[in-house]
């Protein structure tokens, strides 16, 4: 048997005003209603200029044998090409940390990271073209420097052009407050 942690709901009332009541598995929440708005359809994107978005990637998981946090931001890039949004009025962040990072090793760093078996092929970072890809569209490719002292890669182990930040997490907050929009793939 399992017992679940006490949560707090928080509920706007119609004055405005916060109330608060801690559940538990023993005590239901009270139900409430909820109004849903829809919104118009479009078949085009509405915001065409001032547009920010930061993907925070850690989990090393792959699309297309490539890391799929990089595989959405291509996607997100192509999207916004077929909607005509100039590159002056977007930017794009795509923040990697924790086994994500790896993604953005050059191959000698790949290499030592990831050794061949005795008589296999060397292994390749397959994630590395879609890195110059994106940086080459406009893309911040950005690493986490925490991540990176933990796994003892310097500056040189990485592919042109990647940038190393601080800290993953503080940097993503940082852009957060400054407006952008975030995706999570952790």
């Amino acid at each position: 048997m399992f017992r679940l942690a006490p949560t707090l709901l928080l509920t706007l009332g119609a004055a405005g005003a916060v109330s608060g009541c801690a559940t538990s598995s023993s005590r239901p929440a009270t139900p409430t209603t909820t109004t849903t708005t829809t919104l118009p359809a479009s078949d085009h994107l509405q915001v065409r200029q001032g547009v920010k978005a930061v993907y925070g990637v850690g989990k090393n998981a792959m699309r297309q044998g490539v890391g799929e946090g990089l595989f959405f931001a291509k996607r997100l890039v192509s999207a916004w090409d077929k909607e005509g949004i100039e590159r002056q009025d977007r930017v794009l962040v795509v923040a990697v940390y924790d086994e994500a990072a790896e993604w953005v090793l050059n191959e000698g760093a790949w290499a030592r990271t990831h050794p061949a078996a005795e008589g296999a092929a060397a292994s390749t970072n397959h994630s590395a073209g879609i890195v110059s890809e994106l940086i080459a569209a406009g893309v911040s490719v950005e690493v986490c420097g925490m991540t990176m002292k933990k796994n003892g890669w310097t500056a040189a182990d990485l592919l042109p052009g990647v940038v190393v930040v601080p800290g993953a997490y503080s940097r993503i907050v940082d852009l957060q407050l400054q407006g952008f929009a975030t995706v999570s793939f952790f």
